[in-house]
């Protein structure tokens, strides 16, 4: 069995890079939908037996019933640096098998994290990159202690460094599930408009999708009239 933890930023900072193109309430209306999403499908995983959600300021009440879940608030712990904090939260998972996973991966299955399973408990650590092989939106850890975290700018390098000088080097698994987060205003805008990818968000994603096509939010072509401004209709 395998024990997850899931990371949510504040969720007043979340996306900020997305600021200039979709307003607060438009950001803060995808960050929960996804995480609502990823959730949902961690706790419909037959192989996760728990999951701890480190969760920073100002979120709504959104957690799905679960004897899976468990909230652990970012105040409980020493500090505020991302990496940090996630050390600390390993030291709640109990399972020999471990997942770090964020909650930004709008396409995320229970067939994804089967690979993910089938890798851990073979004894195998896991690392899963983004779509352009630069950060990293999963890492799993088989029967090997966690080596101190590197995310940020290019993870995935410093990720595999590490895991190397460690002698446990990881396997890499990247499937659409696991690889397309959502982080950038054309990973927004694919996630509205297609694109590449040609899987099925999650339930919470689509009905946020619904309400931002009826908006003609980021729509080819047009100027959002959402962009940037402090509410919006989503």
């Amino acid at each position: 069995m395998i024990d997850v933890l899931v990371p949510l930023k504040s969720l007043t900072s979340a996306k900020s890079r997305l600021a200039p193109f979709l307003s607060e309430a438009q950001r803060q209306g995808l960050v929960v939908a996804m995480a609502r999403d990823v959730l949902a499908t961690l706790t419909a995983w037959p192989a996760c037996h728990s999951i701890v959600v480190l969760q920073g300021k100002d979120w709504p009440p959104f957690l799905p019933a679960s004897t899976k879940l468990r909230l652990v608030s970012e105040a409980d712990f020493t500090g505020d640096e991302l990496n940090g904090l996630l050390e600390q939260g390993m030291q709640l998972l109990s399972a020999p098998q471990r997942l770090v996973l964020f909650a930004d991966l709008p396409y995320l299955t229970v067939a994804d994290l089967d690979d993910i399973a089938a890798a851990l408990v073979s004894g195998s650590n896991v690392i899963c990159p983004d779509r352009w092989e630069v950060g990293t939106n999963a890492i799993g850890f088989g029967n090997a202690a966690a080596p101190s975290f590197a995310f940020g700018p290019e993870s995935l390098q410093r990720h595999s460094m590490r895991f190397a000088i460690e002698g446990v080097p990881p396997l890499p698994l990247q499937t659409q599930g696991l690889s397309r987060d959502i982080d950038s205003v054309d990973d927004v805008i694919d996630l509205l408009w297609g694109g590449s990818c040609e899987a099925v968000p999650g339930p919470a994603t689509r009905q946020w999708l619904d309400s931002a096509r009826r908006a003609r939010l980021l729509a080819p072509g047009e100027k959002s009239i959402w962009a940037g401004q402090g509410a919006g209709p989503l």
